[in-house]
């Protein structure tokens, strides 16, 4: 509730003078920010949309700047966890401070597929190193950070007959 008055006097010279006073109640406020779904790493960005009763800006931070940063009301996904963000409206001379929200940020790992190479041998050879292909790692990422590299295995021996052999990536994490 506002309340305004004005006061019209003179001084002792007999000079009009004035002043206008103004007494403002700030009127609380709240933050609304819903609950954040838990996502993949392969997400790059998510939008908040926290909102003020007052019609205020609010703000945003994060817990943990390496795993979600923020920026604006967007978040950046940096990588795998989970943080804390934190919806903040510091007020203003009609409304005090709103208490903060804070929501939970699960940023899972994002799946990789992992691919056996084709390979090729001659009859009564040694078999030829086993290898694998990996896809869905973000950009920049190698397979340093999968935590147990799969093991390869097929049935093929060096006395095995032409024909086609399973490779088999299995145990991977």
């Amino acid at each position: 509730m506002n309340y305004a008055g004005n006061y019209v006097g003179r001084n002792a010279e007999s000079k009009l003078y004035g002043f206008s006073i103004r007494c403002i109640k700030n009127t609380p406020q709240s933050i609304t920010f819903n609950s954040l779904d838990s996502i993949t790493y392969a997400t790059s960005t998510v939008q908040l949309t926290a909102t003020a009763s007052s019609g205020l800006p609010v703000t945003y931070s994060s817990s943990n700047t390496t795993i979600a940063s923020v920026s604006g009301s967007t978040i950046t996904i940096n990588g795998v966890g989970s943080v804390d963000i934190t919806a903040v409206q510091p007020g203003n001379l009609s409304f005090p401070a709103a208490t903060p929200v804070t929501r939970k940020l699960i940023i899972n790992k994002a799946p990789v597929t992992i691919t056996a190479d084709n390979k090729s041998k001659t009859y009564g050879a040694d078999n030829p190193t086993l290898t694998v292909t990996y896809s869905g790692l973000r950009s920049g990422e190698t397979e340093s950070v999968i935590d147990t590299p799969p093991q390869i295995t097929t049935s093929a021996i060096s006395t095995s007959n032409a024909g086609t052999y399973a490779i088999i990536p299995s145990g991977a994490a």
